[in-house]
């Protein structure tokens, strides 16, 4: 009997361990971004945007291709939910766009887009 009673008192206290868990792993996500990731575009994109969940720092965006890495201009880092980052004029190929930020409890987040610009 007390193998039992202490077999639930193990099992709901590793379910609520697990319930707490979850809820603080809920950082903020990017919810949408342009271009898509994967998408397949016909001409070069003249910006990327970036939806969050929750306002963050946009802090870095780099572009990476077969040429060297390219640091982005991101502006001010003001807390936001959506930027907009400029973008050179691309040649065709794959790309990939990384992106960091800074949640407001001080997360940081990173992520990538992959988009082509096809021929």
């Amino acid at each position: 009997m007390k193998m039992r009673v202490f077999a639930n008192v193990f099992a709901a206290t590793v379910a609520s361990f697990g319930l707490w868990v979850g809820s603080v792993q809920a950082h903020t996500r990017l919810s949408t971004s342009n271009p898509a990731d994967q998408a397949v575009l016909e001409t070069s994109p003249k910006e990327i945007s970036l939806s969050f969940s929750e306002p963050v720092r946009l802090t870095a965006v780099t572009l990476n291709s077969d040429a060297a890495p390219k640091t982005l201009e991101v502006g001010a880092p003001e807390p936001a939910k959506d930027f907009i980052v400029a973008l050179p004029e691309l040649v065709p190929g794959e790309y990939v766009a990384q992106w960091r930020v800074l949640s407001e409890d001080t997360h940081v987040m990173t992520g990538e887009i992959h988009f082509t610009v096809s021929p």
